[in-house]
């Protein structure tokens, strides 16, 4: 049997080796907890230095007829797609196609080109006006200031976007080219890039055009939601939606990704 000294010594030895296991495990939690905090850091500060295309994704899809509602079906399925990374996306819709390009000459002629016609979700705060004013009426076209300044076009004049006539009433800049909602397009600085523009028009005018645009949706990442944990699955979640949106989103056949930010 066990004297009464040697337990009370046994139990004072067990506690002394708890404490130290206890010390030992909290160490270690604290610096794994340390190391998943620096790594976080590091991969936002990564971020922080990155502009453009480096911070977004992008899906095109070919228009429908119904376009609120293939804008909603998208929506939807952005949000079921990344929900999982518990990282929450930020969307900006714009509409694309390239154009023929047709602008009157002083002897009443039109000059042939192609350009680039465009419609931009919340332009008003997307676009600053350098010349003349947004207009927004279905026959009126804003222009990228160093296209109009290329092709000699003014406000007031007109020309033709695929044989629609418009009338220019303002030439415009991005208010911020570094936006990820531009996907770092150096059309929208310089105006021309095989084509020019673009040529900013109202949604409602694209019935006007030959044949459907195409849909783009920039999706933003909350990078202040990123970390060294969930950064793969925000990757990998993207590279998915090509199945994961099969049966939910209409025109899925023409699906095009743009993946900057997976890289």
């Amino acid at each position: 049997m066990f004297s009464l000294t040697r337990i009370r010594e046994s139990a004072a030895l067990l506690g002394a080796i708890l404490v130290v296991v206890a010390l030992i495990s909290a160490l270690a939690v604290g610096m794994v907890g340390y190391l998943a905090q620096q790594a976080t850091d590091g991969v936002r500060a990564g971020l922080e230095t990155r502009t453009g295309a480096d911070l977004a994704f992008r899906a095109s899809l070919r228009a429908t007829a119904n376009a609120d509602k293939q804008d909603a079906e998208v929506r939807a399925a952005i949000v079921r797609s990344f929900a999982p990374t518990g990282v929450d996306m930020q969307v900006w819709r714009s509409v694309e196609k390239r154009v023929t390009l047709r602008i009157s000459d002083d002897d009443g002629t039109f000059s042939d080109g192609t350009g680039i016609a465009a419609s931009y979700e919340d332009a008003s705060e997307r676009l600053e006006i350098v010349d003349g004013t947004f207009g927004g009426g279905g026959n009126d076209v804003i222009v990228q200031e160093q296209a109009a300044a290329a092709l000699g076009l003014v406000v007031g004049e007109q020309l033709l976007l695929d044989g629609a006539r418009f009338t220019v009433t303002g030439t415009w800049r991005p208010v911020d080219y570094l936006d990820p909602r531009w996907y770092g397009d150096p059309m929208v600085v310089t105006g021309l890039e095989q084509d020019y523009g673009p040529f900013v028009i109202d949604e409602g005018s694209w019935s006007r055009l030959e044949d459907e645009p195409r849909v783009r949706w920039t999706m933003m990442p909350d990078v202040s939601q990123i970390t060294s944990a969930n950064l793969a699955s925000v990757a990998g979640a993207w590279s998915e939606i090509d199945s994961r949106w099969r049966g939910e989103v209409d025109g899925l056949e023409t699906l095009e990704k743009q993946g900057r930010f997976a890289q």
